[in-house]
């Protein structure tokens, strides 16, 4: 039996004046392909005719315009439709034909694009969740569609703002046993305070459309701030827990100071059927010259009959620059998929080869006005490290030092210098100092940490960050209690100096490995350096955006660290995809069974096969050396063909 079917196209260019309508050529239309392992994930060439040669502004890809293709199919089994919102890459008129050629992409595209213009470490700060840091990165290139909502999954720990109880509604978060279908399980629950059969009962954001006037303060300002010409569209899951009722959801711009911008619009009404259903109000529009800022509710559309313990849930809002109602998402990606912890681990040596005065005070002495530090078992506040602390008093009021010994440094280098402390008489400071030395023993330059308070019950960790002056070969390190009165005594351990622009928690030979780092000593215990050592190294720079790097290159060598790629289809969802990420409507295909004829191909000649693979890692780390890295793998022991990748900026892996 044989199937036709027929196929409609329908291309537009959205506009804020109004959408383009375009005519793909009767000749040579184009085509469109999606391939999983490419980026951009869905690429497309159109070619279109446009008579009015005033219409290709609106094809300029320089103004980020886009496409969107409505291809429908008909056939005897029905019919099937699917939609392609795609940026124009490349237009290419040919004015003799009244045509033009489109080079279409999906939106990884404008993720190659964007770069930052200053070096961002934000990246680091969340670290431990490689969602989080592309939901990050996405946050800051333009063009990208994500969910402007503060709280758009009702979290008790988020802001309020987005959840304005309407004539008094009692207000609580909660977790519902029927979440709304794609969309989170929290809700924000609100309890009516009155009976009757009434209407206009619902949910403020951001404020009342309703008021003379708009505030200038509080909620006001925390809502997603909009930008004029710029097509929006909102919408909300609501439900009431009573029989059938309407919603409908309004909105009124305003400019933040104080004003309204044009008057209230409102939204198609929304029937919810039953009682406990989830309805989605939404409105679509155009954000008017001079707002800054929308205000929005979602209101019962009619009269609903309500008791003083009647229920209403929200949850699940949204406000995007697109001009249809979306699957919700929190931000910009997809809810669930796979994540990573993508934390930082790199070695470190610690240069106090006494830092915990386990069985001795060497290396330490007496500093002005200070007594010979002596080793104390601190059985009241504990220790930092081991079962030892050093304790010193003051000769008489003012700054009491012990110093530890010359350690041989490098010019133009950072180092971290780290203790903790504490006072046995209360209200009195601590400070730490690095004494920057040449080979001689000339002083160079002394640097002080801050001024702090110390604690008379607890310790309290002393830090400074400083680059060794030109010429510095040896620093010495400085411990300073600042005395009323002589004999009052300071007490000191877990004291670190090591290379770095950080503060990292404190270790040293004596502390037990853990599943992320080796400790060791690098001779005797307690009379050596100290060394820590990752099991899978990452550097921190690999989770700094540098400037000029596009958005795409910082993230890949964190997915492909992880198994992971970053994808954004054809209806602008983004999402993380690991190896056993299928697509809906993947199809499996035998010989004889759905496949009638075939080519086949069986080649060692480009990278589809491979039985060896060599990753080469190479960065400039904070001291401006050029490091490298191998990672590798093969199958064999002596493989015959080896995959070479290119050199990326942070370790990933090599699996086959």
């Amino acid at each position: 039996m044989t199937a036709f079917s027929t196929h409609e196209y329908k291309v537009r260019v959205p506009d804020a004046a109004g959408d383009v309508v375009l005519s793909p050529d009767e000749d040579s239309a184009g085509e469109i392909t999606l391939d999983a392992s490419r980026k951009p994930h869905v690429q497309a060439t159109l070619n279109v005719a446009v008579a009015d040669s005033a219409l290709l502004t609106k094809l300029d890809p320089r103004a980020s315009r886009r496409v969107v293709i409505d291809v429908t199919s008909s056939s005897d089994d029905g019919s099937q439709s699917r939609l392609f919102d795609l940026g124009i890459r490349r237009a290419d008129p040919d004015r003799a034909s009244g045509t033009v050629e489109l080079e279409l992409a999906s939106d990884e595209a404008i993720l190659a694009d964007a770069a930052q213009l200053v070096d961002d470490v934000t990246p680091r700060t969340f670290q431990s969740s490689l969602r989080s840091v592309c939901e990050y990165v996405l946050s800051k290139v333009p063009g990208v569609l994500r969910n402007l909502e503060p709280n758009s999954r009702a979290l008790s720990t988020g802001t309020l703002a987005p959840y304005g109880p309407r004539f008094g509604w009692a207000r609580s978060f909660v977790t519902t046993g029927s979440p709304a279908p794609d969309a989170p399980a929290t809700v924000v629950r609100f309890t009516s305070p009155e009976s009757g059969s009434v209407s206009g009962r619902g949910v403020d954001s951001y404020g009342n459309p309703d008021l003379a006037a708009p505030g200038t303060s509080g909620g006001w300002l925390e809502g997603p701030r909009v930008t004029p010409g710029q097509t929006i569209t909102i919408s909300r899951f609501i439900r009431l827990f009573v029989g059938k009722t309407t919603w409908v959801t309004r909105v009124r711009f305003h400019n933040g100071a104080g004003a309204w911008v044009g008057s209230r619009l409102s939204g198609a009404v929304v029937e919810q059927t039953l009682a406990n259903n989830w309805a989605r109000p939404s409105w679509t529009g155009v954000v008017p010259a001079g707002a800054k800022y929308v205000a929005i509710s979602t209101v019962m559309a009619g009269a609903t009959a309500l008791t003083t313990s009647t229920l209403m849930d929200i949850t699940g809002v949204m406000t995007e620059t697109t001009d249809r109602v979306r699957s919700w998402r929190e931000q910009a990606l997809e809810p669930g998929g796979p994540d990573a912890d993508v934390t930082a681990y790199w070695p470190v040596a610690s240069l106090v080869s006494n830092p915990s005065f386990e069985t001795n005070t060497d290396g330490w002495a007496a500093g002005t006005n200070a007594t010979a530090p002596a080793r104390f078992s601190d059985t009241a506040q504990g220790e930092v490290s081991g079962a030892w602390v050093a304790r010193w008093a003051a000769n008489a009021a003012g700054s009491s030092y012990i110093d530890y010994q010359d350690i041989s440094i490098r010019p133009g280098v950072s180092y971290v210098l780290s203790a903790y402390m504490y006072s046995e008489d209360a209200a009195r400071n601590g400070r730490v100092m690095m004494r920057f030395k040449a080979g001689n023993g000339t002083i160079l330059r002394d640097v002080y940490g801050p001024t702090t308070a110390l604690k008379s019950a607890e310790w309290t960790r002393l830090s400074i960050i400083a680059t060794a002056p030109p010429g510095a070969e040896k620093a010495t390190l400085h411990l300073e209690h600042i005395a009323t009165a002589g004999g009052q005594a300071a007490r000191a351990d877990g004291v670190m100096f090591h290379e770095g622009t950080e503060l990292i928690p404190y270790f040293d030979g004596a502390t037990v490995d853990t599943a992320a780092y080796d400790f060791a000593w690098t001779g005797p215990a307690h009379a050596s350096n100290s060394t820590r050592t990752p099991s899978v190294e990452r550097p921190p720079e690999a989770l700094t955006w540098r400037a000029g790097v596009s958005g795409m290159d910082f993230l890949e060598p964190l997915l492909k660290a992880s198994g992971l790629r970053i994808v954004c289809d054809e209806l602008r969802r983004w999402s993380l995809r690991d190896a056993d990420y299928r697509a809906d409507g993947n199809q499996t295909y035998r010989y004889g069974a759905n496949i009638e004829t075939a080519v086949e191909s069986l080649s060692r000649e480009d990278d589809a096969w491979f039985d060896a693979a060599v990753y080469e890692y190479t960065w400039t780390d904070r001291d401006g050396i050029a490091q490298r890295r191998v990672d590798a793998f093969g199958l064999n022991a002596a493989p015959t063909k080896v995959l070479r990748v290119d050199p990326c900026d942070t370790t990933s892996r090599a699996t086959p």
